[in-house]
């Protein structure tokens, strides 16, 4: 028997399908960077952002993601695997966008993804972000592929047994796994993520993975992003011959 609360949301999976193609399938598929102008990175990223690489990088990448989106943990090891080639000119930052928006079911249109950014935001509290991070993305399948929740019931039992393999993994990461249960428990977090949820709802930021390269909208197209990479550490080359 089909339900029609997990049919809804068909305009964001095509956004979403659009941009694996765009991403993965190469020539001829390949969408363009957005027509925008370049948002000053004070305005991107938010002081206390998980970051990796130097602070005076001459290359900062900001990465909006949902961490229940998995074109957003493809490009996210793209990424990471960019920076690794040049680890002290490019800095990497990560952003909170979670696709909390409901959708025609009353649920977000990923309902288990605010629980695994209040992991990741613990997880920064006590030292081991980017390991849950990873953990979190290389795990998509294993925590994420659910149904969607036809009831609060439902989703309760859903985002309880995600909870356990969170709380779980961050001991086996050496975190205090009391704490990271009360984080979830108690949703610490959650007001600072809807903040920038907000922030970047205002600058329209409202699909997932947005990737801006010194301050440059390249939407999710990791051929744009390599060259626009390539070009700004060249310039910087360039600049320091002179």
């Amino acid at each position: 028997m089909k339900h029609e609360g997990r049919k809804t949301g068909w305009k964001a999976a095509a956004v979403c399908g659009l941009i694996a193609a765009a991403v993965f399938l190469g020539p001829g598929l390949t969408a363009q960077a957005p027509e925008s102008g370049i948002k000053p990175l004070d305005k991107l990223i938010e002081p206390d952002a998980p970051s990796l690489g130097p602070e005076d990088a001459p290359v900062v990448i900001v990465e909006f993601t949902d961490f229940q989106c998995s074109y957003c943990s493809q490009i996210s090891r793209r990424l990471e695997t960019i920076r690794e080639a040049h680890p002290d000119r490019i800095r990497i930052v990560f952003m909170d966008r979670p696709l909390v928006e409901p959708i025609n079911d009353g649920f977000p249109f990923h309902p288990f993804a605010m629980i695994a950014h209040e992991a990741a935001a613990e997880a920064l509290v006590q030292g081991k972000f980017w390991e849950m991070k990873r953990y979190i993305f290389n795990n998509q399948g294993v925590l994420f592929r659910l149904p969607r929740p036809l009831n609060q019931t439902e989703w309760s039992r859903q985002l309880m047994g995600i909870q356990v393999r969170l709380v779980a993994a961050a001991g086996g990461m050496g975190m205090d796994k009391e704490k990271m249960e009360q984080a979830l428990t108690d949703h610490r977090h959650r007001e600072k993520i809807m903040e920038r949820v907000k922030k970047a709802q205002a600058m329209g930021i409202d699909s997932t993975p947005t990737i801006y390269v010194n301050g440059k909208d390249m939407g999710a197209n990791l051929r744009l992003i390599r060259a626009e990479v390539k070009k700004l550490l060249e310039e910087e080359e360039n600049r320091k011959e002179k």
